[in-house]
């Protein structure tokens, strides 16, 4: 991941968003607070992931809590 401050960011933000196209940038400001700048595409698919991941983690806390029922 590459990393800047907020300053250099603001001055550059034609080449961090080049650079975002690659792999995401982390913005950090003076009192610590970052963010980070991704491509749209990647952040869509990484809410499909999560989405994903949700509902395989409920699954499993219904098999856990005995919340199943057979399908035959």
């Amino acid at each position: 991941m590459e990393r800047t401050n907020a300053n250099d960011f603001r001055s550059n933000l034609k080449e961090w968003m080049e650079a975002a196209r690659v792999e995401p940038v982390k913005i950090t400001r003076k009192s610590g607070e970052a963010f980070v700048l991704l491509n749209a595409e990647e952040f869509e698919q990484m809410q499909v992931e999560l989405a994903n991941l949700r509902g395989v983690a409920q699954g499993l806390s219904d098999v856990v809590q005995g919340r199943t029922h057979n399908s035959t």
